[in-house]
């Protein structure tokens, strides 16, 4: 499995499809999260401990890889062990991505070992237990 990330120095310099929102990354304190990039506000969301992180620039955004792949899934059922890890907590616990669409957008956040993805909609955190988990194979 080979994955592409393209790092960010300045938003502006992405080119976006009208309202889209694009799989993103960035460090924090020494955590690697997942987050998303969104053409409405040219910023970068990412979920950490409870606070919601906005950045306009030094994260990374998905560029495409081979074998990934998004299967649905939800709270109560483990992770599927080809989930694709996209970043760490500063523990090394190991971050992956969940995506749900949200009046007709996708959204990506983290997913933690008690498989609930944290997402940032409206400036909030959001606990999500149904969401597509990011695989590869």
């Amino acid at each position: 499995m080979s994955a592409e990330w393209l790092f960010i120095r300045d938003v502006t310099k992405i080119d976006f499809e009208e309202k889209s929102t694009l799989l993103a990354r960035a460090w924090h304190e020494g955590n690697r999260l997942p987050g998303y990039v969104s053409s409405n506000g040219r910023v970068g969301h990412f979920a950490h401990e409870g606070q919601v992180l906005e950045k306009q620039s030094e994260f990374e955004i998905f560029n495409g890889g081979s074998h990934i792949f998004w299967k649905p899934h939800r709270i109560g059922h483990d992770l599927h062990s080809d989930a694709f890890q996209v970043g760490k907590t500063v523990q090394n616990e190991p971050l992956f991505v969940g995506r749900l669409r949200i009046n007709g957008t996708n959204v990506y956040g983290q997913v933690r070992g008690n498989a609930v993805c944290y997402v940032v909609v409206n400036q909030e955190i959001r606990e999500v237990q149904t969401f597509d988990l990011l695989l590869c194979n």
